[in-house]
């Protein structure tokens, strides 16, 4: 990746090397047409250096007042002015805007890496315009340097646990003024850097500013979020941690606080640091969208089935959320909570992830709604279902939905019709389907037509129920709906079944009081007259 950076270049330099003719410390360049005065002098500010016989070189990042990115390097210049003085350094920054720096990944290692730094005041004085005063911005050729996994690597878990927690905490800390204070040389701190900042994905890396060699700056005055010391510090705002041991000094109660965080302590746990290093961009991404936050929604759609899985496996509740909100759309709130709590159960973490993102057809909900309502047995849901259910069916025809609809809200004349309007192997099958779930009474399946089919269906289903049917009720329904051709089949059934009971009188039961005789000769003979013969003449 090419970005471009805009530079500027300060040191101590004699008056005749200096472009503004004046010796000491000094901005010798500066981009002009991209930074002001006053961004110059807070850039100035953070380059100090104590010198010492190690000659150290210092790294420091950090974000300016005005929301530039900000990688410098200073070291030191061994030889003493004119006049003897030692103590001499010489500072290179280069300043990116936040789309320059995010295209860098956000990687001020990478940045370090990649930055063509000077190092002398001979190489500083070509750079620039002595005259202007200005130095072009760059085009920087930032490629992601390895090694942070293997850094990390070299810290105990428990350790490493506490530095990714401080890190990925760094926001809170600047509002506490606290900082994180490594022990150790410039390229020890550098490296315990690295593997600190391990688990910090991009978005959250800009907070982790930092100062190598700090010895002599002012926290107050100079806020990092971690600093480099040689020795120990007694400042109680200082968390010390041993770059040289690497180990944590003192331990601090820290605990995950967001859905990424568990997944990164997680990860640390696991011994997975290349699964941390690899996918924390996309399990940032991910975990922050689950929980409501702004992400960035390529990383969420590209993200690897392993992190996906990873995820939703600690986060089921905010992965089902997600996905009612999401069913929402098509669904009354009471139906899309019942698909969502059975897709969240039958779903892969991968398969899930696409109906949240790519949502589900209607045809497809429906045929959920029916799987939802099995694994239930098919019990009558709560009344804000059967609300939801009717109006959604209206608009959109679903056989089995409509049929427990029908049953469960005890539609009887529109089940019939339904009934009545099947081919005889559809009926069948819907009757035998009702009668082994007991959606509903028996007699209410029978229809004109299909008494013959019912009692095919129903009797083998009878005989095996425990408890013996409501009969003269049903018989009622066969003589309404049949003419009474099925009454000598039903009797037979009943003798087998329930031999206890006495025909004779359940039929005279289920017969209504007749009029007068007169009345009868009038009226046409009806189904029921004709089987009140038919019993006369054959008693048995």
């Amino acid at each position: 990746m090419t970005v471009q950076a805009y530079q500027l270049i300060y040191g101590n330099v004699e008056a005749e090397q200096s472009p503004s003719r004046r010796g000491g410390f000094q901005t010798l360049f500066y981009t002009r047409s991209a930074l002001t005065e006053t961004e110059v002098s807070e850039l100035e500010a953070r380059f100090f250096y104590i010198a010492s016989q190690h000659e150290w070189v210092k790294r420091v990042c950090f974000v300016s007042k005005t929301g530039r990115y900000v990688v410098a390097q200073v070291v030191p210049i061994p030889e003493p002015d004119k006049l003897g003085r030692s103590g001499r350094s010489l500072a290179h920054a280069f300043i990116l805007t936040r789309e320059a720096f995010e295209q860098a990944g956000c990687d001020p290692f990478a940045l370090f890496h990649s930055a063509p730094f000077v190092s002398t005041v001979e190489q500083a004085l070509q750079q620039g315009n002595h005259q202007t005063q200005d130095i072009p911005p760059v085009e920087l050729e930032v490629s992601a340097i390895p090694g942070n996994a293997e850094l990390a690597q070299e810290w105990h878990a428990e350790d490493l646990k506490q530095m990714a927690l401080l890190a990925l905490h760094a926001e809170q800390m600047a509002q506490e003024r606290a900082t994180v204070a490594f022990i150790g040389e410039p390229q020890q701190v550098e490296n315990a850097l690295q593997a600190a900042m391990l688990a910090v994905p991009a978005p959250l890396r800009h907070r982790c500013t930092f100062d190598t060699y700090f010895l002599g700056g002012n926290p107050v005055a100079t806020y990092y979020w971690a600093v480099g010391l040689p020795e120990p510090s007694s400042n109680p705002n200082f968390h010390p941690i041993d770059a040289r041991s690497r180990r944590v000094t003192r331990k601090l109660p820290l605990e995950p606080r967001t859905l990424y965080e568990r997944w990164a302590i997680a990860q640390i746990d696991a011994g997975t640091l290349s699964v941390l290093q690899n996918g924390k961009e996309h399990a940032f991404a991910l975990c922050e969208w689950l929980e409501g936050r702004s992400s960035e929604m390529t990383l969420v759609d590209r993200a690897p089935s392993s992190v996906v899985e990873q995820v939703f496996r600690m986060a089921p509740q905010q992965a089902r959320t997600r996905l009612v909100e999401r069913l929402e759309d098509q669904l009354p709130p009471p139906l899309a909570q019942r698909c969502g709590e059975w897709l969240s159960q039958h779903l892969s973490a991968t398969e899930l992830l696409r109906a949240i993102r790519d949502g589900i057809s209607l045809g497809e909900l429906l045929d959920t709604l029916e799987r939802a309502y099995a694994a239930l047995g098919y019990r009558k849901p709560r009344e804000a279902e059967l609300e939801a259910l009717g109006p959604l069916l209206q608009g959109s025809y679903h056989r089995r939905l409509r049929l427990f609809y029908l049953c469960w809200t005890q539609q009887t004349p529109i089940l019939q019709g339904m009934l009545e309007g099947m081919p005889e192997s559809e009926y069948r099958e819907t009757v035998k389907f009702a009668l082994h779930h007991a959606l509903i009474e028996p007699h209410h399946l029978i229809v004109p037509g299909k008494t013959d089919a019912f009692l095919d269906v129903y009797s083998p289903m009878a005989s095996r129920d425990v408890g013996k049917p409501q009969w003269h009720t049903l018989i009622k329904a066969l003589i309404k709906h049949s003419g009474g051709q099925s009454l000598e089949r039903l009797k037979g059934f009943i003798r087998q079944v329930s031999p206890e009971v006495d025909i004779e009188n359940l039929l005279r039961q289920t017969q209504p009081t007749s009029g007068t005789h007169s009345d009868a000769e009038t009226q046409p003979r009806s189904p029921l007259d004709f089987m009140r013969g038919l019993f006369k003449r054959h008693p048995s």
